[in-house]
């Protein structure tokens, strides 16, 4: 749908410093009818609150933490029951030593994505917002990976590996942030 039903309702200190550009970019690739959207990594994403201006359609927010942990990688729901898979600054983070990450994994990125294809429906697409970097190096916090970092190489690696189609990549240097949707 559009960012204008959102942008009033969206709360910049939710999120990190890019997140505007990418919660825009989302919200113009949400469709309202979408019959049922899954937001990877809710508890830090802050879309819940937006989606259901964007879709029609049933809204389910998972994450590794909280009252109800899960993990995309072992998702309990059945295969072709989303019709829109957003992953908003999340899929840097999976497998990796943050958030309490129990399975730690160099390739983590890879098989949510490839999970998560296997979630969509007919007609379905995955969302994915990621930190761009021009060497594709990760980002450290106490000299633990925090997040991967990708440039065009790895993405399209990303891709090739999930097995997905690309339907849109962009990549918007200046706020350091690549956004694609797959099929």
């Amino acid at each position: 749908m559009s960012w204008e039903l959102v942008k009033d309702k969206f709360n910049p200190r939710a999120f990190h410093r890019n997140a505007v550009h990418e919660v825009k970019w989302i919200a113009e690739h949400v469709r309202w009818d979408d019959y049922a959207v899954l937001d990877v990594g809710c508890m830090d994403s802050g879309l819940l609150d937006l989606l259901p201006s964007l879709s029609s359609g049933t809204i389910t927010g998972i994450d590794i933490r909280g009252q109800n942990p899960m993990d995309i990688r072992h998702p309990s729901f059945k295969p072709a029951t989303f019709s829109a898979i957003i992953f908003l600054s999340t899929i840097e983070h999976i497998g990796l030593d943050c958030y309490g990450n129990k399975e730690l994994s160099t390739h983590g990125d890879a098989d949510a994505l490839t999970v998560a294809g296997k979630l969509l429906g007919p007609g379905g697409r995955i969302l994915v917002t990621m930190p761009w970097d021009d060497v594709g190096v990760g980002g450290t916090r106490n000299s633990v990976l925090w997040e991967r970092r990708y440039n065009y190489a790895a993405a399209m690696e990303l891709v090739a590996f999930s097995e997905l189609d690309l339907v849109e990549y962009l990549e918007d240097r200046r706020n350091e942030i690549i956004c694609m949707e797959l099929t």
